[in-house]
C-alpha cells in the first residue's frame, strides 16, 4: 500500500504542469469596440471581461465579431511549459500533461484589438449614381441631397428648401434630431459630433434617413415601418438600412 501511495505521489508531483497551472488559462481581449468572441463558431465571451479557454494540443483561433465591421482573428500561439520536463523521468506524468494540454501554455494572455474606418464593411451601394462608400459622412448636406434624390427616384418630389445642419451636444444615445418637422421650407438637423463620429457608416445613414423621415416626409414615430420606430440599436447592418428605407419610402408614397 505504501509503495502504491509513493508511486502516485511521484506521478502527481511530476505532473506539476497540470497540478500547478491546470488545463485552462485566463485570456483577456480589450478593444475600442465591444465585440463578441467565438471559437469554432461557439460564443465564449466578449471584450468587456476576461474569459477562460481550455488548453489543448490543437491550435485555437479567436474570431471577434462587431456589427458593421469585418471580423478580426487572433491565433493563440503557444509555448512549451517547462514544468512538463519533469515528466520525462515518469512517462505516465508526461502523458497526463499531454492529455490535459498542460504541456503547452498560451504565449500571451492579454490582447488589444483596434478597429478603424478601414475595418468597416463596404456597402457596395449606389444611389442616384453616387457610390455610397465614397460619400463624405461628415458632409451631411451631401447626404441630405442623396436622400432627396432617393425620394425622387421613388416618385416623391419636394420643393426647394433651406438645409440647416448644426452641431450640438445631445443626450447619450441621441446621435441626431430633427427640428424642421412640419415646416416644408427648411431641413433642420442637429447632430452630436462625438456620437456621430463613433457610429458606423451604416448607422449614420440609418439615423439620417430616420431624421429626414421626420423632417422632409413629416412622419411621426410609428409611421413608415421599422425605420420610424424610436427604439435604439447599437448598430444597423447595410441590409437593415436598405430594407427599412425602401419600406419607408414605399409606405409614404402609397399613403399620400
Amino acid at each position: 500500500m505504501k509503495k502504491l501511495i509513493l508511486v502516485l505521489s511521484i506521478i502527481l508531483f511530476n505532473s506539476c504542469a497540470t497540478i500547478l497551472h491546470g488545463d485552462i488559462e485566463r485570456i483577456s481581449v480589450n478593444s475600442n469596440k465591444e465585440a463578441e468572441i467565438f471559437i469554432n463558431g461557439n460564443l465564449i465571451g466578449n471584450t468587456t471581461k476576461p474569459f477562460f479557454i481550455k488548453k489543448s494540443l490543437s491550435k485555437k483561433k479567436l474570431v471577434l465579431k462587431v456589427d458593421g465591421f469585418q471580423d478580426k482573428r487572433i491565433e493563440l500561439k503557444r509555448k512549451f511549459n517547462s514544468l512538463s520536463l519533469l515528466g520525462v523521468l515518469f512517462p505516465i506524468a508526461l502523458v497526463i500533461d499531454i492529455i490535459t494540454g498542460a504541456i503547452l501554455n498560451f504565449d500571451r494572455n492579454n490582447y488589444l484589438i483596434e478597429y478603424s474606418d478601414l475595418d468597416y464593411i463596404k456597402s457596395g451601394l449606389s444611389i442616384c449614381g453616387k457610390d455610397i462608400d465614397k460619400v463624405n459622412l461628415y458632409d451631411l448636406r451631401e447626404m441630405v441631397k442623396i436622400f432627396i434624390c432617393d425620394c425622387e427616384e421613388n416618385g416623391i418630389v419636394f420643393k426647394e428648401n433651406e438645409v440647416m445642419i448644426t452641431s450640438e451636444i445631445l443626450d447619450s444615445g441621441i446621435i441626431a434630431t430633427s427640428k424642421g418637422m412640419n415646416d416644408d421650407s427648411k431641413v433642420e438637423i442637429q447632430v452630436d459630433a462625438q456620437q456621430w463620429k463613433d457610429a458606423t457608416p451604416s448607422k449614420k445613414w440609418y439615423i439620417l434617413y430616420h431624421e429626414l423621415g421626420h423632417d422632409l416626409l413629416n412622419l411621426n414615430h410609428g409611421n413608415g415601418g421599422e425605420m420610424m420606430y424610436n427604439y435604439g440599436k447599437s448598430d444597423y447592418s447595410w441590409n437593415e438600412w436598405i430594407e427599412a428605407k425602401d419600406y419607408m419610402l414605399m409606405s409614404y408614397k402609397n399613403n399620400k
